[in-house]
């Protein structure tokens, strides 16, 4: 019987609007477990001084561990701001994992210069192994933390300890080798131990997202179900009252669908289903636009600061497109036409809601069907008539 090798999920697998996703769920993780880690590193300080003060109480090592309680409150007030600039950046993955690396680098530099001075002529140089043994501690605390992302728990690792070795091997004279051997063990070693968990987090993360994906998604047509629908149209509402953008909303239903069925059968109905579906998805230009199978034969669209004019010619530009389906029976065309009602409005000029937008959108689609099917009519909301 053949072993059948386990394969875990891979970043490579998602598509580019996954891969952002998942670059973006990982910068919050990063934030979020950054921020205890600066307040175990001011504990651990007040933790060590208290011991170093309690075994030496000259006013030389008092001084030094005042002037070090300053540098680490100064760094972590910095890491602390860099981290929330970069939680305002959480979108743009390149700007947030740059004011992530400094916070970060920041921190661990300042313990790591802290633990190398501990190996110069300084009064912290009695306390050299309590300080290693704090150093170390907390690095493999923060390399198992920042697991998340291989490139920070290098960074975590290196910052803490690199600076004990240059200080060893470059300055003093007297290397202590079971010292310097001691920690590059330790930093191969974090290094080694937390490869799995990385790769282990990074395949929770994808999973979590393809199974995401398939909740999100109708079986049928490959576009998103009713459920996404509706929170991604609550969605982009915040967003355009954030940015004081416009919002459009298209729903469309395909003509005489009943009739196709009756006519063609249902497997025939469930081909031009697809068809449109396809033709939707190819008639919208940004990764951002939401086109989703509202019920039955309806779909919607949503899409987001684009003007009037240009909303209509996309809306037309799809009802050319399905126009043009070619779907055999017996080498007969099955007639396949929508009709499309679209409404925008802008968040700064009316009370912009779901079910303001909705509706309009309804009301123009009603009123395409009633005008002979097969066009697109529009309703913009105005302050005027959201006050009527």
């Amino acid at each position: 019987m053949k072993n059948k090798q386990f394969n875990m999920a891979s970043f490579d697998d998602l598509s580019d609007a996954q891969k952002d996703h998942c670059e973006m769920q990982i910068s919050e993780d990063l934030i979020a477990r950054s921020r205890p880690g600066s307040i175990l590193v001011l504990l651990l300080w007040g933790c060590v001084a208290w011991l170093i003060s309690s075994r030496s109480d000259d006013a030389i090592t008092t001084q030094w561990l005042v002037n070090i309680s300053i540098v680490f409150l100064v760094s972590i007030g910095l890491r602390t701001y860099f981290i929330y600039v970069a939680s305002k950046h959480i979108t743009h993955t390149k700007v947030c994992r740059f004011y992530i690396t400094l916070g970060l680098s920041i921190g661990c530099l300042a313990w790591g210069i802290m633990a190398a001075c501990s190996y110069l002529e300084t009064p912290l140089s009695t306390f050299q192994d309590l300080i290693l043994f704090a150093t170390v501690g907390l690095s493999a605390g923060g390399a198992v933390s920042f697991s998340a992302s291989r490139f920070y728990t290098y960074v975590y690792v290196l910052c803490m300890l690199v600076p004990i070795l240059i200080v060893e091997l470059f300055i003093t004279e007297g290397m202590i080798s079971e010292k310097v051997t001691t920690v590059i063990i330790y930093i191969f070693g974090l290094l080694w131990v937390t490869v799995n968990s990385s790769k282990e987090y990074m395949s929770a993360r994808v999973s979590n997202i393809q199974l995401l994906e398939v909740s999100n998604t109708d079986g049928l047509t490959g576009v998103k179900n009713r459920r996404y629908f509706d929170l991604q149209l609550e969605e982009e509402l915040q967003r355009a009252r954030r940015t004081e953008g416009r919002i459009a909303l298209l729903i469309l239903d395909i003509d005489n669908f009943k009739k196709v069925n009756d006519d063609y059968g249902h497997i025939t109905g469930d081909q031009c289903l697809i068809a449109v579906a396809n033709c939707l998805k190819n008639s919208v230009q940004r990764i951002s636009d939401t086109v989703a199978r509202y019920g039955g034969e309806e779909f919607a669209i949503i899409i987001a600061n684009t003007d009037e004019d240009d909303c209509l010619r996309i809306a037309e530009r799809m009802r050319t497109a399905v126009e043009g389906i070619q779907i055999l029976v017996k080498n007969v065309p099955v007639p396949l036409t929508i009709s499309i009602g679209v409404s925008q409005c802008k968040a700064t000029d009316v009370k912009c809601d779901a079910v303001s937008l909705l509706a309009a959108a309804d009301t123009a689609l009603y009123q395409a069907k009633e005008q002979g099917r097969n066009q697109v009519c529009n309703a913009t909301l105005s302050a005027a008539n959201s006050s009527a």
